[in-house]
């Protein structure tokens, strides 16, 4: 998979979830001319103020994550192309974490109730992508950086896991 697939599959992907989105919750712009404004004026949110349990960070987190992967698997496969093949293994793993992040920091923000398992497999993977990028980081920044996100986001995931 290239780059350009890599991005297009994302992409892709956040506009079906959020056109099912959109469909399961009414709010197409068809929708939105025929349905009145409800005022929200006076209505108490129990999010509002509410002390982070560690959800937003753990999503944060897992952003990051996906950032400086995809950053990575660029770095990857420049370095692919100018016959380091080393860097195969590597290209791997950062692919792996950066679909399990992009689904965990959906999970984290949505409070699922599959939260646990998304974050028991996500510790898994981002243990394994650290690990492959500890061969590479002390001489390339992306693989630092990824190594970084990677160790955060593990540490964080520990705290979800069943």
């Amino acid at each position: 998979m290239n780059r350009r697939d890599l991005c297009l599959t994302s992409i892709g992907a956040t506009v079906s979830l959020l056109a099912l989105k959109a469909a399961a919750t009414g709010s197409t712009p068809e929708s939105q001319a025929k349905t009145p404004k409800h005022d929200h004026e006076g209505h108490h949110h129990a999010h509002e103020g509410a002390k982070d349990d560690g959800h937003e960070k753990l999503a944060s987190l897992a952003a990051q994550a996906v950032t400086k992967g995809a950053i990575c698997a660029d770095h990857c496969i420049d370095m692919l192309a100018q016959g380091e093949k080393d860097m195969a293994e590597c290209l791997e793993h950062v692919t792996d974490l950066v679909a399990v992040a992009e689904a965990l920091g959906k999970l984290a923000a949505n409070r699922s109730q599959q939260l646990p398992l998304g974050a028991k497999l996500t510790t898994a993977v981002a243990a394994e992508c650290a690990k492959a990028c500890d061969k590479h980081r002390r001489h390339m920044k992306p693989c630092q950086d990824c190594y970084d996100a990677c160790k955060e986001l593990e540490k964080a995931c520990q705290s979800f896991t069943l």
